[in-house]
């Protein structure tokens, strides 16, 4: 973990932009789109300890740090508490679409899936490497899933899309199929419009969904 916390910092360092930010809407924002503030203490001192010299960085860069884990965020083989919601949502929304798709293949979206193709698609999603997912980490020191079915503000930061959060929810995929059945799942789909939102699915995980990880 220690190596690759090394790989991180040296990636960071390269983000750290002069002229451009990649915002999480995808788009590249000018310069002049951010507000111009000196370098803080915590970011002079974050750049020494990198091996550069913090007079050679003009004071509008913008710092972006690499997350700073919990132990339990470092270590933990299942899902992170604070994160337990996002990774449902994220599992019920490739859930749904992995659903819509197969059921636009058969006629549309009011046909009944057999059984056996709801097996192989909770299976799938399962296995699924999740690689449009990572961490976010803010200049503020915010931490969030980032991905697709998950909507945020829009904001500037580095994604840590390493191989512990394709894992971890795998691993809550897995817990879910403990709880329910391929063909609940689907019915829980179905007799809520084709979707899960608002269902009892993440219910439990998300009922403090406003709460936000500080690095």
């Amino acid at each position: 973990m220690a190596y690759l916390k090394k790989i991180y910092a040296f990636v960071s360092l390269a983000l750290i932009l002069y002229f451009q930010v990649y915002r999480t809407d995808g788009r590249w924002s000018s310069k002049s789109d951010l507000e111009s503030n000196r370098l803080s203490e915590e970011d002079r001192k974050y750049i020494v300890d990198s091996g550069l010299d913090p007079d050679t960085i003009s004071p509008d860069t913008v710092i972006i740090r690499p997350p700073s884990y919990t132990d339990e965020e470092e270590s933990s083989f299942g899902m992170p508490k604070a994160y337990s919601c996002d990774g449902c949502r994220i599992i019920s929304y490739q859930l749904k679409e992995r659903f819509l798709s197969e059921e636009k293949k058969k006629g549309n979206s009011k046909t009944s899936l057999p059984e056996s193709d709801l097996i192989d698609i909770v299976e799938s999603v399962c296995k699924d490497n999740f690689e449009g997912y990572g961490l976010m980490s803010t200049p503020s020191g915010d931490k969030f899933f980032h991905g697709p079915g998950l909507e945020r503000p829009q904001t500037s930061g580095s994604i840590d899309k390493g191989p512990l959060w394709p894992k971890r929810l795998r691993h809550m995929c897995l817990e879910i199929l403990d709880t329910y059945d391929e063909d609940e799942l689907y019915k829980m789909y179905k007799d809520n419009g084709n979707d899960f939102e608002g269902t009892e699915l993440c219910a439990k995980k998300c009922n403090n969904a406003n709460r936000k990880t500080e690095l």
